[in-house]
């Protein structure tokens, strides 16, 4: 007979989406490590998304899960529906994921009469929403600096440079900690065989150069800046090909298509939709990239690290300190930097590149484990239920 959970308290968990995004990834692995563990685990998201949607697996996962299905959280039916939900399920802890949930999530639960919130910060910044006017845009950001002083018990956030940045705003640093992302370092793996799988599918030859992006097509992407850069290496390196999965052409943003259509090697990109399974992804790559300029912590260069590709990144958000010694840093918005660093990983030779992946991977086993990131959430959680005095 199995005995039944000593359960310490319940967490609600408050998200904009399940989709493929580095909060909602590490939401994910977070209930995940933490599930059947002392916490009683809810989720509610505000919709589940349609790209990278992980919402299939957090029903599994989670011990209630909710979908407020709504696009918006301007809609005073949905702080209804989340405060009838906070009322219901009684948490002891709230931990909101990404601006506007700890905006609207943190002052829900207060007047639903939760105590213990923790707000989340993995952006390096605040960034408008598409179609929000620049005055609405900095009333929201004065409003949630303002709250931060009194909504949230704790914030955590996965990055320096985001502690700093909000700080600079006006947030408590007396509040805020940081808790490094974490991935599973057994399902993110070095795999040949899923890399030449992936290479077969996508008409790769194994002696061919391929760079590769996992990630949503945002702006803080700078997606112009890779294709920019895709075009310099041609000039050096013309059999290297790219994939970019998370999207096609059509869902570029503005800047990033336009860059694109410039380009006269266009058969040599190829675009995925997101996958649930990225980890057969990374091992079919020479080098994976980010050409970000608004990263904090990311999870895809994580995962990459983990699988032992090598990487090439701009030095946005804490992406040099991830990297450290095991792969090349670029300023950003430097595309000439950034195809030179590209050049230079495709030239090494085969123990330099191996050595690199050994690094790498190990650099992620040992800082970046979803084990240990899990056990300092759930520290933070028993610490604002039992204060040390």
């Amino acid at each position: 007979m199995i005995a039944p959970r000593a359960i310490l308290g319940t967490i609600l968990h408050f998200t904009p989406s399940l989709g493929g995004g580095g909060a909602e990834v590490m939401l994910t692995n977070l209930v995940e490590s933490m599930r059947g563990g002392s916490w009683r685990q809810v989720v509610v998201a505000v919709h589940t998304g349609t790209t990278g949607c992980q919402a299939g697996k957090m029903r599994g996962l989670a011990d209630a899960f909710y979908d407020l299905d709504s696009n918006s959280m301007m809609r005073p039916r949905l702080w209804s529906r989340l405060y009838q939900i906070i009322r219901r399920e009684s948490p002891d802890v709230v931990q909101t994921w990404m601006h506007h949930q700890d905006f609207f999530g943190g002052i829900i639960s207060r007047l639903a009469g939760v105590r213990h919130i923790a707000w989340g910060v993995h952006n390096p910044g605040i960034y408008r929403w598409p179609g929000d006017s620049e005055v609405k845009f900095q009333l929201f950001k004065k409003a949630i600096t303002v709250a931060s002083k009194t909504v949230p018990e704790k914030i955590i956030s996965c990055s320096n440079d985001a502690i700093d940045y909000h700080a600079g705003l006006g947030y408590p640093r007396a509040a805020m900690s940081r808790i490094l992302n974490g991935i599973c370092t057994t399902r993110f793996k070095p795999d040949v065989e899923a890399g030449v799988r992936t290479r077969d599918v996508l008409g790769v030859p194994l002696d061919v150069p391929l760079i590769g992006f996992v990630g949503r097509f945002h702006p803080i992407k700078d997606l112009a800046n890779f294709f920019r850069a895709a075009a310099l290496l041609w000039e050096r390196e013309p059999r290297t090909r790219f994939v970019l999965n998370g999207g096609t052409p059509d869902s570029l943003y503005p800047e990033a298509r336009a860059a694109y259509d410039l380009l006269t090697r266009k058969e040599q990109i190829h675009f995925a939709p997101f996958t649930d399974r990225p980890e057969n992804i990374y091992p079919a790559l020479s080098i994976f990239s980010l050409s970000s300029d608004g990263e904090a912590l990311p999870m895809a260069l994580l995962e990459a690290m983990s699988c032992g590709t090598p990487c090439v990144t701009t030095s946005s958000g804490d992406c040099a300190h991830v990297v450290a010694d095991t792969g090349l840093v670029v300023p950003m918005h430097d595309s000439h930097a950034l195809a030179d660093a590209w050049e230079k990983t495709i030239r090494l030779d085969a123990p330099a590149r191996a050595s690199l992946s050994a690094r790498a991977r190990q650099r992620v086993i040992d800082h970046f484990s979803i084990a240990y990131a899990a056990s300092q959430y759930e520290q933070a959680y028993r610490s604002m239920l039992h204060p040390i005095s």
